[in-house]
């Protein structure tokens, strides 16, 4: 925002021309620097009633002014998109519910789901409490969020799929943080994190996106589609660490291209789906991202 209050309310505008708005673009990415009032009119013209064909996805990204997030917006985000710290802070917001914390059976659900999937819990390395992680996620899903994506800086990130039902566990989809190739070296983190949830926005734009009660036959988003747009997010918050400068640090849409070509060419793309059969074998790190000889892994968080 600027000086002159751009960003301050929408007052004097009709729901109709809001709602022309937004409907001419293809999708919608908020912020907390933007007040919460003007993101929930938003957000509800994206989501106006009528043809869902024609709804807008919404994504939230959590970062800027430490504030509650209120549950009627909460509901209206398609994916909500916090890094560590402010995905606790906006958990610990909330009220508790009887099952929210601790201990409960719902918790350890969520635990056991998680460690199916082994490989992808060597890849966050033993700093990471994921316990609390997956708990933050469940107070927010039981609150009317929907998708939750994690970003968790050199770890890379994590995204937790809305279950089908309160009583199940989200489905999870990990993206590692991308190592950079020969000669490129991680200098300055700002920026980062907003190159990786636009990344995230252009990517869904581009490979298309399923709304409720599409996807995989069990009411999540189709994870084949969000895997590829986590990889060109992470590619992108990747990019943003190689220069100085949050603007001057925004990479191309060639270069996030080209990094994508090398990345899979060296077949060190590493995604992992918890809903994956068969999860394939890589060497890691003692910090949990696959390293090449001669790079350092990206930093994703602003």
């Amino acid at each position: 925002g600027g000086d002159d209050g751009e960003n301050d309310d929408a007052h004097g505008i009709s729901d109709e021309e809001i709602r022309r708005l937004v409907r001419s673009h293809s999708v919608l990415l908020l912020q907390c620097e933007i007040p919460e009032a003007v993101n929930l009119r938003l957000a509800e013209a994206a989501k106006f009633e009528g043809d869902p064909s024609a709804m807008v996805p919404v994504l939230h990204d959590a970062g800027g002014e430490d504030r509650v997030m209120s549950e009627e917006l909460l509901r209206r985000v398609d994916f909500l998109i916090p890094n560590e710290s402010e995905l606790e802070r906006l958990a610990a917001s909330y009220p508790s519910l009887a099952d929210d914390r601790g201990g409960d059976d719902a918790a350890a659900e969520i635990s056991e789901a998680w460690h199916r999937r082994r490989r992808i819990q060597q890849r966050l390395g033993p700093s990471l409490d994921l316990e609390s992680i997956l708990r933050s996620v469940r107070i927010l899903q039981r609150r009317g969020a929907n998708h939750v994506l994690v970003t968790l800086g050199s770890r890379g990130s994590l995204l937790a799929l809305k279950p089908p039902t309160p009583a199940r566990p989200p489905r999870l989809v990990y993206q590692p943080a991308l190592p950079l190739p020969p000669g490129r070296t991680a200098l300055d983190e700002t920026g980062a994190g907003d190159c990786y949830r636009a990344g995230f926005a252009v990517a869904l734009l581009e490979h298309g996106h399923c709304r409720k009660g599409e996807g995989d036959g069990d009411g999540t988003e189709d994870a084949t589609m969000l895997r590829r747009c986590m990889k060109f997010a992470s590619a992108a918050g990747a990019l943003a660490v190689t220069k100085r400068g949050a603007v001057p640090s925004i990479p191309s849409r060639e270069e996030v291209e080209e990094f994508l070509s090398w990345v899979e060419g060296e077949g060190r793309d590493g995604i992992f789906d918890d809903g994956d059969e068969n999860v394939p074998s890589e060497e890691v790190s003692s910090h949990g991202v696959a390293a090449p000889a001669a790079a350092s892994s990206s930093q994703m968080e602003a």
